[in-house]
């Protein structure tokens, strides 16, 4: 297996938190403050991955506003997301190895989806 560059990662962390971002001010607002209230804050607090200087991957919760060590495949101390927990490993995944999200994980069709992984740019 070839090392992947640190700028890789980088590229990776950004794009994932791109994609955070996006999916916090559509529909429910997952990942966003605003999740499933009725009275929308402005400027709402939004999820978002984090890397520290030893290059763990860390999720900072958008509700507790709590950087949660996410390597760990059992209960996340703080992670309110509950059913998302998934998708947050496949974007942690995607930043650690650059492992693809496949398509069938969203109910996408063929909008934004390249043979059956989802691009992430």
């Amino acid at each position: 297996m070839k090392k992947m560059t640190n700028k890789t990662k980088q590229q990776r962390f950004a794009a994932v938190n791109k994609l955070i971002k996006i999916i916090a001010t559509c529909g429910r607002c997952i990942f966003s403050e605003n999740a499933d209230k009725p009275n929308n804050v402005e400027n709402p607090f939004i999820a978002s991955m984090e890397i520290d200087g030893c290059g763990k991957v860390w999720f900072t919760d958008s509700y507790t506003r709590k950087c949660i060590y996410i390597l760990y495949g059992y209960s996340w101390r703080y992670f309110t997301h509950g059913g998302i927990k998934r998708l947050v490993e496949f974007f942690r995944n995607h930043i650690t190895r650059g492992a693809q999200i496949k398509s069938d994980c969203f109910d996408l069709g063929e909008i934004g989806t390249h043979g059956n992984t989802v691009r992430i740019y």
